[in-house]
């Protein structure tokens, strides 16, 4: 499943786990940058905040079978185990990695987001939304961000398969993202609907 979003994503201070850091040397300009790609996962989306990023307050009531009373919510039958995946990615202003001790990492964005030389404070993809029992929501992805070479960095590496918390001020979809075709899944390899032929049909799909 897949859905083209025009909404901003905001987190607060959002526990979620960080996966192996995925390292690059980067040329911005004259200068060269280090730039950390690191997995996550276990960051749980509650009713409030999943209807918020879907931009529909019936969301979380799609997506769940609260039928049965007292019981917990689960996820309705026709999920089948699936998830929810964003083909987008998405750029944020601010951001913020609380790591162990209550440590704050900060990272800003730079130069102007109408230019080529803007570059956001942290990006967001291969998000994926999978509904969990009782009613609560894991989204999983990649956060693209740039650490430095200093403390930062290092207490980015040394929080590799740790929990840290984590906040998104102002995710937009990318520009890129806004011009692209959707893809049927939003995942790779998917392909285009095969064209109608004369009569109006279909042309069968070969796999």
């Amino acid at each position: 499943m897949a859905k083209t979003h025009t909404k901003i994503l905001n987190l607060e201070g959002k526990t979620c786990r960080l996966g192996k850091i995925s390292n690059n040397l980067e040329r911005h300009g004259e200068d060269y940058v280090t730039a950390f790609t690191l997995p996550f996962t276990e960051l749980m989306l509650t009713k409030a905040e999943l209807n918020s990023f879907m931009r529909d307050k019936l969301t979380h009531t799609s997506w769940f079978d609260t039928s049965k009373g007292n019981a917990a919510a689960e996820p309705m039958a026709w999920w089948g185990g699936e998830s929810f995946y964003l083909s987008e990615s998405f750029q944020a202003d601010r951001a913020a990695i609380i790591v162990s001790g209550d440590r704050e990492l900060e990272f800003e964005s730079s130069g102007d987001p109408k230019e080529d030389d803007y570059r956001p404070a942290m990006v967001i993809s291969k998000l994926v939304l999978t509904p969990q029992v009782g009613g609560m929501v894991e989204a999983r992805g990649s956060l693209y961000l740039r650490p430095g070479i200093g403390k930062t960095n290092l207490a980015l590496q040394d929080h590799q398969h740790r929990e840290v918390k984590l906040t998104l001020v102002n995710a937009r979809v990318t520009e890129r993202d806004k011009k692209q075709p959707q893809l049927p899944m939003g995942e790779p390899g998917s392909e285009p609907a095969p064209a109608a032929t004369e009569g109006g049909a279909a042309a069968a799909a070969t796999h």
